[in-house]
Order: C-alpha cells, then structure tokens, then sequence
C-alpha cells in the first residue's frame, strides 16, 4: 500500500544512513525520505488524471462543434420553397444535436470518474501525511 511504501521509505533511509550518520541526522535522512516518497507516490497518483480533465473539459465542445456544423449545413438548400426547406431543416437539425448528446454522454462519466479518482488521490496524500508525522512522533 502506498503508506507501507512510505514506511519502508523511512525504514531503509533510516538503516542506510544509520552507519555514517549521527543519530538525529540519520532520522531527518529518513524523514527526508519519507517525504521524496510521498511526492513520487502522490505524482503517480495523479499522472493520468489530467488526461480525464481534458477529455471532459472538451467532449461537450467537439459535440457542438459538430452541432454547428450539422446547423451550417442544414441551411446549403434554403434557396426552396418554404415548406420543403423547414421539414428539410427539422430533420437536419435534429440529426446534429446527436453529436451534443455524445459529448454530453462522454463528458457526464468522465467527470465522475475525475472527481472521484482525484478525491481518492487526496486522501492517499492525507494518509500518508498522517503516516509521516505519526513516524516523526515515535522517532
């Protein structure tokens, strides 16, 4: 778990600087440790979720996108009669709201699944916080 990799962080900068080091200094080595391992875990944690960010920030864009170019080419027959051009319009344009909806569809999950992956990245870091000063009170 990502808080026994912490202690066994500690527990190796501990040992290896034991030898070489006073006492005092070779804690602060562990603690030192201690915490270059939680930014890498906390790195890993949120690597890809910057990926997810992007991917709902601009589903909802490339859906209306696709809307407004469904909507631009709807009008290319205007130039008919009127009753032809809106029965021809209608199907048009409700045929170009279905890219709206598929962004929607991809956006909706996809901000879910961030919010509760960076939720679960932050607790991990509050653990481990909690790990690190829980370690420094017993050294």
């Amino acid at each position: 778990s990502h808080v026994a990799a912490l202690a066994r962080a500690a527990l190796i900068g501990y040992a290896s600087s034991r030898g070489r080091l006073a006492g005092p200094t070779a804690v602060r080595a562990a603690e030192w440790e201690m915490a270059r391992r939680k930014s890498v875990s906390s790195a890993e944690l949120k690597r890809r979720l910057s990926l997810l960010a992007t991917i709902a920030t601009t589903a909802p864009l490339v859906g209306l996108l696709g809307t407004v170019f469904g909507i631009l080419d709807s009008t290319r027959g205007i130039g008919m009669s009127h009753a032809t051009a809106v029965s021809m319009m209608a199907g048009t344009l409700a045929e170009s709201l279905i890219t709206t909806a598929l962004g929607m569809l991809v956006a909706v999950p996809t901000v879910w699944s961030y919010n509760y992956l960076s939720e679960g990245a932050e607790l991990m870091t509050i653990e481990m916080e909690m790990a690190i000063s829980e370690l420094k009170r017993i050294w």
